[in-house]
């Protein structure tokens, strides 16, 4: 048993090598974006794919922070994100310098979606010929009410959901906790086979479906990068954007 998992780290670490030198920061996942000094701005300059922003809607603005105690005047959505991406998309020519996915985890429910889509709906075109994707998480709707709001926004799934063929068709990627299959791991020892056959299987399920994935509650250490990566993983995510981009080099 001992040769059998030593060869099967073997060959799962030389493709790991392999991967990993094919990924980018393209498809990596600014978790918690707006903690960081300048939010938008590191990730987006760094060159992540991905950002993602925690909104809370209170009095009729949707404000960015980790919990509502966070709640800054100065910290909107508009100011932090739909502004600087339109000054970058007006800077390059109508464009961004790498595709954005925008994912944003509404912690409120009520009118909070409908208020992103207000804040969003005059720049549909605009964002879809710079390739900026929106994609809703949190408290969303339920699976029958997408249809209810504009096709710009794409919903985060849940393989908990069963979705119709024109539900799915709005579901942007999926996301799903890695706690759900691997326990306490700090990121610092390798997997065993069956954590990782486990994995590769729910990751080879949501690429059937012709969805991208990403995990959250991930460990944030270069061997949790370089495994996620194995995995084939659309999105690795991380709050280290410096170190992830560092080990990307």
């Amino acid at each position: 048993m001992k040769n059998k998992l030593t060869l099967f780290w073997a060959i799962f670490c030389s493709c790991t090598a392999i991967y990993s030198q094919n990924f980018s920061l393209k498809s990596c996942h600014a978790h918690n974006d707006y903690v960081h000094q300048s939010p938008f701005y590191e990730a987006y300059n760094l060159g992540f794919g991905s950002i993602e922003a925690d909104v809370f809607l209170v009095n009729n603005e949707l404000y960015v922070a980790h919990d509502s105690v966070d709640i800054n005047s100065e910290r909107t959505l508009k100011k932090l994100y739909i502004e600087p991406i339109l000054a970058e998309i007006e800077k390059n020519d109508g464009k961004l310098k790498q595709p954005l996915q925008l994912l944003i985890d509404l912690k409120t429910g009520g009118n909070s979606l409908k208020t992103v889509e207000n804040q969003l709906i005059g720049y549909k075109e605009l964002f879809k010929k710079a390739k900026v994707t929106i994609v809703i998480s949190g408290e969303m709707p339920l699976p029958s009410d997408f249809e209810k709001y504009n096709e710009m926004l794409n919903f985060d799934g849940r393989i908990s959901n069963e979705y119709t063929n024109k539900q799915l068709k709005r579901i942007g990627l999926y996301s799903q906790s890695f706690e759900d299959f691997v326990k306490e791991w700090k990121g610092k020892n390798q997997l065993g086979d069956d954590q990782l056959e486990g994995l590769e299987k729910f990751v080879k399920t949501i690429h059937k479906k012709g969805k991208k994935l990403r995990f959250w509650a991930t460990p944030d250490t270069p061997t949790a990068w370089t495994t996620l990566m194995n995995l084939k993983l659309d999105y690795v995510g991380t709050d280290n954007l410096k170190g992830l981009a560092k080990f990307l080099e």
